[in-house]
């Protein structure tokens, strides 16, 4: 793998779903973003709507999707 992809795997970002007040959902999972997918690919299989989500540098306490988490781990 080259060196600046190995760097971007690093680079955690996550997937979370907000509500109206401007605060992650309730019941809400974060998903590990790779930059165009999640991990998961759930994103790209239709699984998750991205327009009803944010990308932020945090989890915000919530779980992280336990296949994406499993993906990440592999690089």
């Amino acid at each position: 793998m080259p060196d600046i992809q190995r760097y971007l795997v690093m680079i955690k970002q996550y997937l979370i779903k907000f509500g109206f007040d401007g605060k992650p959902r309730k019941n809400a999972r974060a998903h590990l973003w790779n930059g165009t997918d999640t991990y998961c690919t759930m994103a790209s299989t239709g699984g998750l709507k991205i327009d009803k989500y944010s990308i932020t540098e945090t989890d915000y306490g919530k779980k992280v999707c336990q296949m994406c988490l499993t993906n990440y781990l592999k690089f």
